[in-house]
């Protein structure tokens, strides 16, 4: 990565660098410093990520070397820095956001249909990584439970990744594979009819910067299970519960509980619809990044 950003920049100075996705080391950052008097970086996840040496590392260069230092939530802007006081003016919260418009005009998947199962059937679905800290693994071996005591209960596991081969493997050995269907991966425009087909979405990470996918899914107007891990607090708000992380006996529990409530499921859905609309917005992103840049573009840059 570090030699793409070099050649990217060659012979070039810029206004302003903006590196996402960013790592603790410090090479990527000095070497746009070089291009650029101004630069901005972008943490996409919780200080947990991170060890502590790594942490003070990412706590210097925002002081010496960023001109401005983006998390994407709150939760992690105060995990890196909530404790130290001379770094606020260097910080900033962007956080991620959907189309709330476009989720709301998406045509549901009918999951019943496709995968031919009963008409009176409850739908739980995931959306995401198939990767150990987004917890997919959790989610069978929960669903095992519910499906035992709530006999029309279904799973869509939307996603694929490291963990494919070994979350089929134990659908099989739980007896689970005609109540579970794996998606695979799905095109862009595809993911909003998927969540929209389910009753309820569950987010069983075990960390989270932020939490895209359980905001996607209250975009759809989708009651959320969630991990009470990182930022999903902070996101899922009082559009869905939230349970300990790794805890396959709580999450089931909490899933049951709002199969068995489809009123509850309802109004956690729409609050949730809410807080995507007034909080998550795309249409309000550009004005925050505009914010930014116009101010710090128009203050003088430190001499490198």
């Amino acid at each position: 990565m570090r030699w793409a950003l070099a050649r990217g920049l060659r012979g070039r100075r810029h206004a302003l660098a903006w590196l996402q996705y960013m790592t603790p080391s410090l090479l990527p950052l000095l070497i746009a410093r070089l291009h650029s008097k101004r630069l901005f970086a972008t943490v996409h996840v919780t200080a947990g990520h991170f060890s502590e040496s790594a942490r003070l590392r990412l706590r210097l260069l925002a002081r010496s070397v960023c001109s401005r230092f983006i998390c994407v939530s709150h939760t992690a802007a105060h995990e890196f820095f909530g404790m130290h006081a001379s770094l606020p003016r260097h910080v900033a919260v962007l956080p991620n956001t959907v189309e709330v418009t476009s989720a709301a005009a998406a045509v549901p998947v009918d999951w019943r249909r496709r995968c031919d199962w009963p008409a009176d059937s409850v739908v739980v679905g995931y959306v995401g990584r198939l990767a150990l800290i987004k917890g997919p693994d959790v989610l069978i071996d929960a669903f095992a439970q519910v499906h035992a005591r709530c006999r029309s209960a279904r799973l869509v596991v939307v996603g694929g990744g490291d963990l494919a081969v070994e979350l089929r493997g134990r659908v099989s050995e739980l007896g689970l594979e005609p109540c579970v269907h794996f998606a695979g991966w799905l095109a862009r425009d595809a993911v909003f009819p998927a969540l929209r087909g389910f009753d309820l979405a569950v987010v069983p990470s075990r960390e989270e910067g932020f939490g895209l996918s359980a905001l996607e899914a209250m975009a759809c107007g989708v009651a959320v299970v969630a991990s009470a891990v990182g930022a999903l607090p902070e996101v899922v708000g009082g559009g869905g519960h939230l349970v300990g992380s790794a805890d396959p006996d709580a999450l089931a529990d909490s899933i049951i509980a709002l199969l068995q409530d489809e009123a509850t499921r309802r109004r956690l859905g729409e609050t949730g619809r809410r807080i995507a609309a007034e909080s998550y917005d795309q249409r309000h992103q550009v004005d925050r990044i505009a914010a930014i840049l116009s101010e710090r573009l128009t203050q003088r840059p430190a001499t490198p």
